[in-house]
């Protein structure tokens, strides 16, 4: 199962790379890889939104260059 995790993470992460350098910005991204909103996003006051995975992948990006 923790493969099986860590192989839809680097995926994740590819897409995000992938959609970032194409020009699209973060909340386009989010609109094309995580198109349903849950109500936990809400109920968390956003500390549960997708909009964080993306934020982070690319902030561990950046830093690296």
């Amino acid at each position: 199962m923790l493969e099986n995790k860590l192989e839809y993470l680097l995926e994740l992460q590819h897409k995000v790379l992938t959609l970032y350098k194409e020009g699209n910005s973060v909340q386009q991204i989010q609109g094309q890889l995580f198109k349903r909103k849950y109500p936990i996003t809400n109920l968390s006051f956003g500390e549960w939104d997708s909009i964080h995975i993306i934020t982070s992948i690319l902030k561990d990006i950046k830093q690296l260059i």
